[in-house]
């Protein structure tokens, strides 16, 4: 696989593995282990990350996120594009000014801007894909001021060639690294390395405060469509974990 050697096509990891197999994953919501009946409002979510209860879903308002029973291999969360939300118990911090990012999802519509996690301050803090079909978008200020460290990622960067990745409506992974030079990578579900970008320090603080997942505190730029899983981790990880981390959510998703 581009990007990543021939990992993935080399059979899966141990059956054991997880997400939590990768170390320092503070944050992970497995809507998969969720029970209920389709359409069912869900009120609450357990972080299973390293970070604890501390970092529990709840919805903040009405806009209350749904289980969703089929359309995903397994249950997941379907935000409708109006506003539906989940909030972290506290806000979560990153350190160091590196982390990784991963989510299974699938968008309802390629065309509009959906964000999956944000912070309180709107502009600041964002991780989501843009509606030109190729952009993966990070804000990534932390505390550090009102200057926004804005990153983005065009698709089209796969081993320093042209490669164009458009993202699609069905169910799709990507995982975004960020390194402690700026450097932002994202990589699909293919397990190929898609896009290079960089986020200027413009903030003295280029960490990530993550608040909300589906939308933004005044529910601008709301999530359309259904999310199998996120997760979070405090610091950049490797080529071969990305390998082993796409390949188990491959494999689990029936992707």
């Amino acid at each position: 696989m581009l990007g990543l050697g021939n990992t993935l096509s080399g059979g899966a990891p141990p059956s054991e593995f997880t997400a939590a197999s990768i170390s320092d994953l503070d944050l992970w919501y497995d809507f998969s282990t969720l029970t209920g009946s389709d359409e069912d409002e869900i009120s609450d979510v357990s972080n299973k990350g390293d970070g604890g209860s501390n970092y529990d879903l709840a919805p903040p308002d009405s806009e209350i996120p749904t289980l969703d029973t089929s359309t995903l291999n397994l249950n997941s969360i379907k935000f409708d594009n109006s506003g539906e939300r989940f909030q972290l118990d506290n806000h979560y911090t990153t350190t160091g000014q590196t982390f990784s990012i991963f989510v299974v999802y699938k968008r309802t519509n390629i065309t509009d801007t959906d964000l999956f996690l944000a912070g309180q301050t709107s502009g600041r803090n964002q991780f989501y894909l843009y509606s030109n079909n190729r952009t993966v978008v990070l804000k990534c200020n932390g505390d550090g001021g009102t200057s926004n460290a804005h990153g983005t990622v065009v698709c089209n960067n796969t081993n320093n060639s042209s490669v164009s990745y458009e993202f699609g409506t069905g169910t799709e992974i990507i995982v975004l690294t960020r390194d402690a030079s700026e450097v932002i990578k994202v990589y699909n579900q293919a397990g190929d390395f898609i896009g290079q970008g960089a986020s200027p320090t413009t903030s003295s603080d280029t960490n990530i405060i993550i608040d909300f997942v589906g939308a933004q505190s005044g529910q601008s730029n709301p999530y359309g469509g259904n999310v199998g899983e996120v997760g979070v981790y405090n610091k950049t990880l490797s080529a071969s974990e990305v390998s082993s981390l796409i390949t188990h959510l491959v494999a689990k998703w029936g992707i």
